[in-house]
Protein backbone atom coordinates (compact mmCIF):
# COMPACT_ATOMS: atom_id res chain seq x y z
CA UNK A 1 0.00 0.00 0.00
CA UNK A 2 2.90 2.26 1.04
CA UNK A 3 4.39 1.39 -2.80
CA UNK A 4 1.04 2.60 -4.58
CA UNK A 5 0.97 5.34 -2.86
CA UNK A 6 4.08 6.99 -3.75
CA UNK A 7 3.74 5.54 -7.32
CA UNK A 8 0.54 7.39 -7.76
CA UNK A 9 2.29 10.20 -6.32
CA UNK A 10 5.46 9.58 -9.00
CA UNK A 11 3.43 9.52 -11.93
CA UNK A 12 1.48 12.53 -10.88
CA UNK A 13 4.54 14.52 -10.50
CA UNK A 14 6.01 12.57 -13.72
CA UNK A 15 3.09 14.26 -15.77
CA UNK A 16 3.93 17.69 -14.30
CA UNK A 17 7.51 17.97 -15.40
CA UNK A 18 7.57 17.34 -18.82
CA UNK A 19 4.90 20.62 -19.63
CA UNK A 20 6.97 22.29 -17.15
CA UNK A 21 9.89 21.20 -18.75
CA UNK A 22 9.18 22.10 -22.38
CA UNK A 23 7.40 24.90 -21.10
CA UNK A 24 10.37 26.07 -19.72
CA UNK A 25 13.20 25.08 -22.23
CA UNK A 26 11.49 25.08 -25.42
CA UNK A 27 10.88 21.83 -28.13
CA UNK A 28 14.80 21.98 -28.95
CA UNK A 29 16.40 22.13 -25.72
CA UNK A 30 14.20 19.51 -23.98
CA UNK A 31 15.12 16.78 -26.77
CA UNK A 32 18.75 18.17 -26.29
CA UNK A 33 18.21 17.66 -22.47
CA UNK A 34 16.79 14.38 -23.12
CA UNK A 35 19.83 13.00 -25.28
CA UNK A 36 22.56 14.05 -23.18
CA UNK A 37 21.14 12.52 -19.72
CA UNK A 38 20.12 9.31 -21.94
CA UNK A 39 23.61 8.82 -22.78
CA UNK A 40 25.27 9.72 -19.80
CA UNK A 41 22.81 7.15 -18.05
CA UNK A 42 25.58 4.59 -19.44
CA UNK A 43 27.61 5.77 -16.72
CA UNK A 44 25.90 3.67 -14.54
CA UNK A 45 26.69 0.22 -16.40
CA UNK A 46 30.36 1.13 -14.41
CA UNK A 47 29.21 -0.10 -11.41
CA UNK A 48 29.58 -4.00 -12.98
CA UNK A 49 25.84 -4.80 -11.48
CA UNK A 50 26.85 -4.63 -7.65
CA UNK A 51 24.02 -3.11 -6.96
CA UNK A 52 22.20 -5.99 -7.99
CA UNK A 53 24.64 -8.55 -6.89
CA UNK A 54 24.41 -7.16 -3.65
CA UNK A 55 20.63 -6.78 -3.31
CA UNK A 56 20.46 -10.75 -3.69
CA UNK A 57 23.54 -11.65 -1.33
CA UNK A 58 22.20 -9.35 1.20
CA UNK A 59 18.34 -10.64 0.87
CA UNK A 60 20.39 -14.22 1.66
CA UNK A 61 22.44 -13.06 4.01
CA UNK A 62 19.21 -11.54 6.40
CA UNK A 63 16.57 -14.01 5.31
CA UNK A 64 18.84 -16.54 7.60
CA UNK A 65 19.91 -13.34 10.21
CA UNK A 66 23.43 -13.05 9.65
CA UNK A 67 23.71 -9.43 9.94
CA UNK A 68 27.28 -9.35 10.81
CA UNK A 69 27.48 -10.92 6.92
CA UNK A 70 25.22 -8.05 5.67
CA UNK A 71 26.56 -5.10 7.22
CA UNK A 72 30.25 -6.62 5.36
CA UNK A 73 28.30 -7.08 2.37
CA UNK A 74 26.95 -3.03 2.34
CA UNK A 75 29.79 -1.28 3.54
CA UNK A 76 31.95 -2.93 0.93
CA UNK A 77 29.83 -2.54 -1.91
CA UNK A 78 29.84 1.05 -0.66
CA UNK A 79 33.61 1.43 -0.55
CA UNK A 80 34.07 -0.42 -4.26
CA UNK A 81 31.57 1.91 -5.71
CA UNK A 82 33.16 5.07 -4.24
CA UNK A 83 35.97 4.28 -5.62
CA UNK A 84 34.79 2.99 -9.11
CA UNK A 85 32.80 6.19 -9.85
CA UNK A 86 35.03 8.75 -7.87
CA UNK A 87 37.60 7.51 -10.19
CA UNK A 88 34.94 7.77 -13.62
CA UNK A 89 34.23 10.85 -12.37
CA UNK A 90 37.86 12.33 -12.46
CA UNK A 91 38.63 10.62 -15.68
CA UNK A 92 35.51 12.40 -17.34
CA UNK A 93 36.37 15.51 -16.27
CA UNK A 94 40.06 15.23 -17.34
CA UNK A 95 39.56 13.83 -21.10
CA UNK A 96 36.12 15.69 -21.60
CA UNK A 97 38.25 18.68 -23.81
CA UNK A 98 39.35 15.99 -25.93
CA UNK A 99 35.97 14.61 -27.71
CA UNK A 100 33.81 17.11 -29.93
CA UNK A 101 30.38 16.02 -28.20
CA UNK A 102 28.45 18.55 -30.68
CA UNK A 103 29.58 15.72 -33.40
CA UNK A 104 28.95 12.67 -31.41
CA UNK A 105 25.40 14.00 -30.33
CA UNK A 106 24.72 15.48 -33.61
CA UNK A 107 23.55 19.25 -31.90
CA UNK A 108 24.51 22.47 -33.27
CA UNK A 109 22.39 24.82 -32.06
CA UNK A 110 24.40 24.93 -29.14
CA UNK A 111 27.77 26.22 -28.24
CA UNK A 112 30.78 23.82 -27.90
CA UNK A 113 31.62 25.28 -24.56
CA UNK A 114 28.21 25.33 -23.01
CA UNK A 115 27.42 21.70 -24.10
CA UNK A 116 30.81 20.81 -22.19
CA UNK A 117 29.94 21.70 -19.16
CA UNK A 118 26.67 20.68 -19.38
CA UNK A 119 27.33 17.15 -19.96
CA UNK A 120 30.69 17.32 -17.05
CA UNK A 121 27.82 18.39 -14.48
CA UNK A 122 25.22 15.85 -15.40
CA UNK A 123 28.13 13.21 -15.62
CA UNK A 124 29.82 14.31 -12.31
CA UNK A 125 26.33 14.01 -10.88
CA UNK A 126 25.16 10.58 -12.41
CA UNK A 127 28.94 9.15 -10.67
CA UNK A 128 28.17 10.77 -7.48
CA UNK A 129 23.91 9.67 -7.67
CA UNK A 130 25.18 6.05 -8.24
CA UNK A 131 26.79 6.16 -4.95
CA UNK A 132 24.57 7.30 -2.59
CA UNK A 133 21.54 5.52 -4.52
CA UNK A 134 22.81 2.06 -3.46
CA UNK A 135 20.45 2.88 -0.55
CA UNK A 136 17.89 1.32 -2.72
CA UNK A 137 19.20 -2.55 -3.33
CA UNK A 138 19.62 -2.06 0.09
CA UNK A 139 15.83 -1.36 1.32
CA UNK A 140 14.75 -3.83 -1.64
CA UNK A 141 16.30 -6.27 -0.13
CA UNK A 142 14.94 -6.09 3.74
CA UNK A 143 11.28 -6.17 1.49
CA UNK A 144 10.84 -2.26 1.82
CA UNK A 145 10.27 -1.22 -1.90
CA UNK A 146 7.70 1.93 -0.91
CA UNK A 147 10.44 3.55 0.73
CA UNK A 148 13.24 3.12 -2.32
CA UNK A 149 10.81 5.01 -4.61
CA UNK A 150 10.45 7.68 -2.00
CA UNK A 151 13.58 9.64 -2.66
CA UNK A 152 13.40 10.65 -6.57
CA UNK A 153 9.60 11.52 -5.92
CA UNK A 154 10.81 14.63 -3.18
CA UNK A 155 13.54 15.56 -5.44
CA UNK A 156 11.39 15.97 -8.54
CA UNK A 157 8.32 17.55 -6.33
CA UNK A 158 11.08 20.14 -5.50
CA UNK A 159 12.42 20.43 -8.68
CA UNK A 160 9.29 21.22 -10.39
CA UNK A 161 8.56 24.06 -8.06
CA UNK A 162 12.15 25.23 -8.57
CA UNK A 163 11.81 25.22 -12.09
CA UNK A 164 8.83 26.98 -12.03
CA UNK A 165 9.80 29.60 -10.22
CA UNK A 166 13.33 30.17 -12.45
CA UNK A 167 11.33 31.14 -15.24
CA UNK A 168 11.28 34.81 -13.91
CA UNK A 169 14.62 34.94 -13.24
CA UNK A 170 17.38 35.52 -16.38
CA UNK A 171 19.75 32.60 -16.38
CA UNK A 172 21.66 29.75 -19.11
CA UNK A 173 18.17 27.56 -19.10
CA UNK A 174 19.38 24.90 -20.44
CA UNK A 175 22.21 24.91 -17.35
CA UNK A 176 19.92 25.44 -14.72
CA UNK A 177 17.37 23.39 -15.77
CA UNK A 178 20.29 20.63 -15.73
CA UNK A 179 21.79 21.42 -12.36
CA UNK A 180 18.41 21.10 -10.19
CA UNK A 181 17.34 18.19 -11.77
CA UNK A 182 20.67 16.57 -11.52
CA UNK A 183 22.22 17.89 -8.07
CA UNK A 184 18.24 17.49 -6.33
CA UNK A 185 18.30 13.54 -6.26
CA UNK A 186 21.67 13.33 -4.59
CA UNK A 187 20.82 15.60 -2.12
CA UNK A 188 17.60 13.47 -1.50
CA UNK A 189 19.77 10.14 -1.27
CA UNK A 190 22.20 11.21 1.28
CA UNK A 191 19.47 12.59 3.65
CA UNK A 192 17.42 9.41 3.60
CA UNK A 193 20.29 7.60 3.85
CA UNK A 194 22.02 8.72 6.52
CA UNK A 195 18.17 9.18 8.27
CA UNK A 196 17.51 5.71 7.78
CA UNK A 197 20.68 3.95 8.62
CA UNK A 198 20.30 5.83 12.04
CA UNK A 199 17.36 4.50 13.03
CA UNK A 200 15.16 1.52 11.23
CA UNK A 201 18.09 0.30 9.18
CA UNK A 202 20.55 0.47 12.08
CA UNK A 203 20.99 -3.29 12.44
CA UNK A 204 23.08 -3.03 8.81
CA UNK A 205 24.33 0.23 9.29
CA UNK A 206 27.82 0.26 7.47
CA UNK A 207 30.76 1.35 8.87
CA UNK A 208 34.62 1.40 7.74
CA UNK A 209 35.55 -1.89 10.55
CA UNK A 210 32.88 -4.04 8.22
CA UNK A 211 34.92 -3.29 4.81
CA UNK A 212 36.16 -7.06 3.72
CA UNK A 213 37.37 -6.67 0.46
CA UNK A 214 37.14 -10.77 0.57
CA UNK A 215 33.70 -10.76 -0.03
CA UNK A 216 33.68 -8.46 -3.16
CA UNK A 217 34.33 -11.77 -5.27
CA UNK A 218 30.97 -12.89 -4.10
CA UNK A 219 29.44 -9.64 -5.12
CA UNK A 220 30.90 -9.01 -8.48
CA UNK A 221 30.70 -13.02 -9.75
CA UNK A 222 26.80 -12.30 -9.83
CA UNK A 223 27.51 -8.65 -10.51
CA UNK A 224 29.49 -9.02 -13.47
CA UNK A 225 26.30 -10.94 -15.08
CA UNK A 226 24.43 -8.51 -13.81
CA UNK A 227 26.39 -6.22 -15.84
CA UNK A 228 26.25 -7.45 -19.00
CA UNK A 229 22.28 -8.49 -18.72
CA UNK A 230 22.03 -4.87 -17.99
CA UNK A 231 24.24 -3.33 -20.69
CA UNK A 232 22.51 -5.30 -23.39
CA UNK A 233 18.21 -4.63 -22.01
CA UNK A 234 19.01 -1.34 -21.47
CA UNK A 235 20.79 -0.14 -24.72
CA UNK A 236 17.39 -1.48 -26.23
CA UNK A 237 15.89 1.40 -23.80
CA UNK A 238 17.87 4.31 -23.69
CA UNK A 239 19.64 4.23 -27.19
CA UNK A 240 16.50 4.41 -29.43
CA UNK A 241 17.08 8.50 -28.28
CA UNK A 242 20.51 8.31 -29.57
CA UNK A 243 19.47 6.76 -32.81
CA UNK A 244 16.55 9.25 -33.37
CA UNK A 245 18.70 12.20 -32.89
CA UNK A 246 21.44 11.47 -35.16
CA UNK A 247 19.13 10.13 -37.80
CA UNK A 248 16.22 12.99 -37.53
CA UNK A 249 17.22 15.44 -35.19
CA UNK A 250 16.10 16.46 -31.57
CA UNK A 251 12.71 18.01 -32.62
CA UNK A 252 11.90 14.04 -33.24
CA UNK A 253 13.07 13.18 -30.14
CA UNK A 254 10.67 15.21 -27.96
CA UNK A 255 7.47 13.14 -29.82
CA UNK A 256 9.13 10.02 -29.04
CA UNK A 257 9.81 10.69 -24.96
CA UNK A 258 6.28 12.96 -24.50
CA UNK A 259 4.67 9.43 -26.29
CA UNK A 260 6.80 7.33 -24.02
CA UNK A 261 6.54 8.80 -20.78
CA UNK A 262 2.77 8.72 -21.44
CA UNK A 263 2.64 4.20 -21.81
CA UNK A 264 5.12 4.42 -19.13
CA UNK A 265 2.58 5.29 -16.36
CA UNK A 266 1.85 1.89 -16.81
CA UNK A 267 5.00 0.42 -16.80
CA UNK A 268 5.10 2.49 -13.19
CA UNK A 269 1.82 0.84 -12.20
CA UNK A 270 3.56 -2.88 -13.26
CA UNK A 271 6.35 -1.70 -10.91
CA UNK A 272 4.23 -1.29 -7.78
CA UNK A 273 3.08 -4.61 -7.89
CA UNK A 274 6.88 -5.95 -9.03
CA UNK A 275 8.72 -4.29 -7.14
CA UNK A 276 9.22 -6.33 -4.28
CA UNK A 277 8.93 -9.74 -6.49
CA UNK A 278 12.80 -10.46 -7.54
CA UNK A 279 14.01 -10.43 -4.06
CA UNK A 280 10.82 -12.54 -2.93
CA UNK A 281 11.81 -15.18 -5.61
CA UNK A 282 15.32 -14.58 -4.82
CA UNK A 283 14.63 -15.63 -0.96
CA UNK A 284 12.16 -18.72 -2.42
CA UNK A 285 15.11 -20.36 -4.53
CA UNK A 286 17.27 -20.08 -1.75
CA UNK A 287 14.21 -21.49 0.49
CA UNK A 288 13.62 -24.17 -2.69
CA UNK A 289 10.05 -23.11 -2.37
CA UNK A 290 9.38 -23.19 -5.81
CA UNK A 291 5.50 -23.92 -5.65
CA UNK A 292 5.11 -20.57 -4.36
CA UNK A 293 6.94 -19.10 -7.18
CA UNK A 294 4.94 -21.08 -9.87
CA UNK A 295 1.77 -19.78 -8.06
CA UNK A 296 2.90 -15.89 -7.84
CA UNK A 297 4.11 -16.55 -11.56
CA UNK A 298 0.44 -17.20 -12.74
CA UNK A 299 -0.83 -14.31 -11.24
CA UNK A 300 1.56 -12.39 -12.16
CA UNK A 301 0.77 -13.25 -15.89
CA UNK A 302 -2.83 -12.91 -15.50
CA UNK A 303 -2.02 -8.92 -14.20
CA UNK A 304 0.09 -8.24 -17.58
CA UNK A 305 -3.06 -9.34 -19.61
CA UNK A 306 -5.23 -6.73 -17.34
CA UNK A 307 -2.45 -4.47 -17.46
CA UNK A 308 -2.55 -4.72 -21.36
CA UNK A 309 -6.55 -4.14 -21.95
CA UNK A 310 -5.68 -1.03 -20.10
CA UNK A 311 -2.62 0.38 -22.01
CA UNK A 312 -4.85 -0.27 -25.46
CA UNK A 313 -7.45 2.00 -23.79
CA UNK A 314 -4.50 4.53 -23.38
CA UNK A 315 -3.58 4.30 -27.01
CA UNK A 316 -7.37 5.42 -27.96
CA UNK A 317 -7.42 8.21 -25.94
CA UNK A 318 -3.84 9.23 -26.48
CA UNK A 319 -4.44 12.12 -28.74
CA UNK A 320 -6.87 13.85 -26.55
CA UNK A 321 -4.45 13.11 -22.79
CA UNK A 322 -1.60 14.51 -24.49
CA UNK A 323 -3.29 17.70 -26.46
CA UNK A 324 -4.42 18.06 -22.40
CA UNK A 325 -1.03 16.99 -20.34
CA UNK A 326 0.98 19.58 -23.07
CA UNK A 327 -0.83 21.74 -25.41
CA UNK A 328 -3.27 21.76 -27.63
CA UNK A 329 -0.43 22.82 -30.35
CA UNK A 330 1.35 19.35 -29.76
CA UNK A 331 0.44 17.36 -32.49
CA UNK A 332 1.25 13.32 -32.17
CA UNK A 333 1.70 10.43 -34.67
CA UNK A 334 -0.79 7.94 -34.42
CA UNK A 335 1.64 5.46 -36.22
CA UNK A 336 4.32 6.05 -33.17
CA UNK A 337 1.42 5.94 -30.92
CA UNK A 338 0.36 2.44 -32.09
CA UNK A 339 4.03 1.46 -32.36
CA UNK A 340 4.83 2.45 -28.51
CA UNK A 341 1.54 0.90 -27.01
CA UNK A 342 3.08 -2.63 -28.60
CA UNK A 343 6.83 -2.14 -26.92
CA UNK A 344 5.43 -1.14 -23.72
CA UNK A 345 2.56 -4.27 -23.82
CA UNK A 346 5.80 -6.38 -24.58
CA UNK A 347 7.50 -5.18 -21.46
CA UNK A 348 5.15 -5.64 -19.18
CA UNK A 349 4.67 -9.37 -20.72
CA UNK A 350 8.19 -9.50 -19.91
CA UNK A 351 8.20 -7.91 -17.03
CA UNK A 352 7.61 -11.02 -14.52
CA UNK A 353 9.83 -13.74 -15.92
CA UNK A 354 12.30 -10.78 -15.90
CA UNK A 355 11.57 -11.13 -12.31
CA UNK A 356 12.17 -14.57 -11.91
CA UNK A 357 15.14 -15.17 -13.49
CA UNK A 358 17.24 -12.27 -11.51
CA UNK A 359 16.10 -13.75 -8.47
CA UNK A 360 17.20 -16.52 -8.90
CA UNK A 361 20.78 -15.86 -10.11
CA UNK A 362 20.65 -17.95 -13.16
CA UNK A 363 21.87 -15.27 -16.02
CA UNK A 364 23.99 -16.81 -18.28
CA UNK A 365 21.47 -17.88 -20.92
CA UNK A 366 19.63 -14.21 -20.34
CA UNK A 367 23.06 -12.57 -21.06
CA UNK A 368 23.56 -14.71 -24.49
CA UNK A 369 19.76 -13.82 -25.84
CA UNK A 370 19.72 -9.63 -24.68
CA UNK A 371 23.40 -9.69 -26.13
CA UNK A 372 21.83 -11.17 -29.18
CA UNK A 373 18.84 -8.89 -29.63
CA UNK A 374 21.23 -5.81 -28.59
CA UNK A 375 23.19 -6.41 -31.96
CA UNK A 376 19.73 -6.96 -33.68
CA UNK A 377 17.90 -4.12 -32.44
CA UNK A 378 20.82 -1.83 -33.21
CA UNK A 379 20.94 -2.86 -36.80
CA UNK A 380 17.19 -3.03 -37.32
CA UNK A 381 16.66 0.71 -35.79
CA UNK A 382 19.40 1.98 -38.07
CA UNK A 383 18.55 0.61 -41.26
CA UNK A 384 14.44 1.05 -40.47
CA UNK A 385 15.68 4.54 -38.93
CA UNK A 386 16.74 5.86 -42.32
CA UNK A 387 13.75 4.53 -44.15
CA UNK A 388 10.11 6.29 -44.49
CA UNK A 389 9.13 4.84 -41.24
CA UNK A 390 11.66 7.07 -39.55
CA UNK A 391 10.86 7.13 -35.11
CA UNK A 392 8.11 4.48 -35.71
CA UNK A 393 10.49 2.14 -37.65
CA UNK A 394 13.49 2.42 -34.55
CA UNK A 395 10.67 1.81 -31.80
CA UNK A 396 9.60 -1.28 -33.95
CA UNK A 397 12.90 -2.81 -33.94
CA UNK A 398 12.75 -2.48 -30.47
CA UNK A 399 9.41 -4.05 -30.33
CA UNK A 400 11.14 -7.41 -32.39
CA UNK A 401 13.65 -7.79 -30.12
CA UNK A 402 11.50 -7.46 -27.38
CA UNK A 403 9.82 -10.37 -28.60
CA UNK A 404 12.10 -12.58 -28.85
CA UNK A 405 13.55 -11.81 -25.16
CA UNK A 406 10.03 -12.80 -23.91
CA UNK A 407 10.23 -16.34 -25.76
CA UNK A 408 13.33 -16.90 -24.18
CA UNK A 409 12.51 -16.24 -21.12
CA UNK A 410 9.26 -17.87 -20.77
CA UNK A 411 11.27 -20.87 -22.15
CA UNK A 412 14.10 -20.21 -19.70
CA UNK A 413 11.54 -20.18 -16.41
CA UNK A 414 9.76 -23.69 -17.45
CA UNK A 415 13.47 -24.84 -16.88
CA UNK A 416 14.32 -23.20 -13.77
CA UNK A 417 10.80 -23.78 -11.68
CA UNK A 418 10.41 -27.08 -13.14
CA UNK A 419 14.11 -28.08 -11.84
CA UNK A 420 15.07 -28.95 -15.76
CA UNK A 421 18.29 -30.25 -16.49
CA UNK A 422 19.96 -27.45 -19.24
CA UNK A 423 22.87 -26.33 -18.00
CA UNK A 424 23.26 -23.72 -20.22
CA UNK A 425 19.22 -22.34 -18.91
CA UNK A 426 20.45 -22.60 -15.27
CA UNK A 427 23.98 -21.60 -15.63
Amino acid sequence: MGSLGIKLISVLVSLAYVPVLISYLGKEEYGIWIVISSTLAWINFFDIGLGNGLRNRLTEAISIANYERAKTLISTSYALLGGIFIAVAIAFVLTINLWNWNRILSLESISANELKLLIGMVAVSFCLRFIVQLIQPILFAIHKSALSSLFPVVSNIIGIILIYLIRYIDCPKLLTAAFIISVLPIVSFIIGTVFLFSKSLSFIQPSFKHIDFSVSKDILSLGFKFFFLQVATNLINTASSFIIIKILGPTYVTEYDVLLKYYMMALMVNEIVLAPLWSAFTEAFAKKDLVWAKKVLRKLNWFSLIQAIGILIMFFISDLVVKLWINKQFSISKNLSFALMVLITLRIFLSPFVRVINGSGKLMFSIIVNVLCCILFVVLAITLGKSSLGTVGVVISACIARAILLIANIVQVRHLLSLGSNKLLNS
